[in-house]
């Protein structure tokens, strides 16, 4: 494990030199070493610091890298020495797909190690927690192909649950496994620790992972019963690796959006009152072609369609305004303490136009059009950046947004950090937009 500088740029109306303010558009791009870096996670600490998780680019492959800050945005020299730590896990290619905090302040990180499922458990300063799996680190291989965990979650007892994929099956499997607190598989858990999922001749995977209040294991992602058909799903699981009866058809929901000629979810959070908000894409008719859209939609606990929600407990979100014709796809949710429902997305207004969009419902369903006016904002690239992509979101306790990704410049590619009001507009306090440090 190594710490590498931590590099911030303040980014106005273009990117400025280095300095100790965040200004204008309310990112904060962080450079891990000198190799591309990008944050496929992050979190909102107990203390309120910020964490995001993801993988750089170094002269063997890939590390895992994670970033801590302030809530105010100053790197947190207590993490790493300056704020940043890269671990190779490995040999040559791991990153870091989700990570959750422990309530003794640890933080497990889940991904992958040169084709193994791989989680690692870090102490509250950056090092390697010794006390969990092999000196930090849990390397689980599952047959002899690729597996990955995708998603993790913390159960009270301290165990960990994650979900993913294997293709150690044809074809792929949706993986779920189950962790002791120390790191070992769980073999209470459907004999060995890993449960694994198909439903036909199509692939499966896990994308995302909660823990219900009866600390049953709610996966969403795809369950697909032949290639190319593409099926949202939404799985529930008993402590014992055994699918839940009493939940959807034999523990199983498996659906297609209105209309949509595919669909997948690409995550999952359970409501205080156990109904279960998924948000992802449906592919939708486009003249000859199709176009995937963001999607929503909500169960009841035992796994029927919401009716109180969207229509038929569905919101397809076709266009956010006239002429939106190019839709997007929806990679994480966050919920409010007001019930409302915010997720990060891709969106493309019009042909070439990408950007990172915050999408916003109201605990009905409908499109809360105080975000962006519209329902989403559209953020575009910082100045001097031509892409911009987030894969995370959290909330602050205050409304506030946070997402986690990446920016483009050119070939560079770098960790992102944003923080945005509840209306999707940039975080403006002080003097400074964003962050101030």
């Amino acid at each position: 494990m190594r710490a590498s500088k931590l590099a911030l740029a303040s980014i106005a109306l273009a990117v400025a030199p280095y300095t100790s303010a965040l200004a204008a558009d309310g990112f904060e791009i962080m450079n891990v070493g000198s190799g591309d870096s990008l944050a496929n996670c992050g979190l909102i600490q107990l203390d309120g610091k910020i964490v995001a998780a993801g993988r750089v680019n170094t002269t063997r492959g890939q590390d895992v890298a994670m970033a801590r800050v302030s809530s105010s945005g100053s790197p947190d020299t207590s993490f790493g020495g300056d704020g940043i730590v890269t671990v190779p896990v490995n040999n040559s290619s791991e990153q870091a797909k989700d990570c959750v905090q422990q309530p003794d302040g640890k933080i497990v990180v889940a991904g992958t190690s040169d084709g193994k499922l791989m989680l690692m458990r870090m102490n509250s300063n950056g090092s390697l927690d010794g006390s969990f799996g092999k000196m930090g680190k849990a390397i689980v291989p599952i047959g002899r192909s690729f597996a990955s965990a995708e998603s993790v979650a913390m159960l009270p007892d301290g165990r960990i649950a994650v979900s993913g994929y294997s293709q150690s099956t044809s074809p792929q499997s949706m993986e779920v496994a189950l962790f002791t607190s120390s790191g070992k598989p769980d073999k209470s858990f459907a004999g060995d620790g890993i449960a694994m999922l198909t439903n036909g001749s199509g692939p499966a995977t896990g994308k995302s992972i909660a823990v219900d209040a009866s600390n049953r294991l709610v996966v969403a992602g795809h369950l697909d019963p032949a290639v190319g058909q593409i099926r949202n799903a939404v799985v529930r699981y008993l402590l014992n690796g055994s699918l839940d009866s009493s939940f959807g058809s034999g523990g199983k929901v498996v659906s297609n959006y209105s209309g949509a000629l595919s669909s997948v979810s690409n995550a999952v959070a359970i409501q205080p009152d156990g109904k279960i908000v998924i948000t992802g894409s449906a592919e939708l008719p486009n003249g000859p072609n199709s176009r995937a859209v963001i999607a929503f939609a909500r169960l009841l606990a035992n796994g029927s369609p919401d009716p109180s929600f969207g229509t038929g407990g569905e919101q397809v979100i076709s266009e956010f305004f006239p002429g939106d014709l190019y839709g997007g796809t929806a990679f994480d949710l966050a919920l409010g303490a007001d019930g409302r429902i915010v997720a990060v997305t891709s969106y493309d207004p019009t042909e070439g136009d990408f950007r990172m969009g915050i999408v916003a419902l109201l605990p009905n369903g409908a499109v809360d059009t105080t975000m962006g006016g519209t329902g989403i904002a559209g953020i575009q690239p910082p100045s001097g950046y031509s892409y911009l992509a987030g894969n995370a979101i959290a909330l602050q306790s205050d409304g506030r947004i946070l997402t986690f990704g990446r920016v483009e410049s050119g070939f560079d590619v770098s960790m992102m950090i944003g923080r945005f009001l509840p209306d999707g507009s940039p975080d403006s306090s002080s003097k400074q937009t964003g962050f101030k440090y």
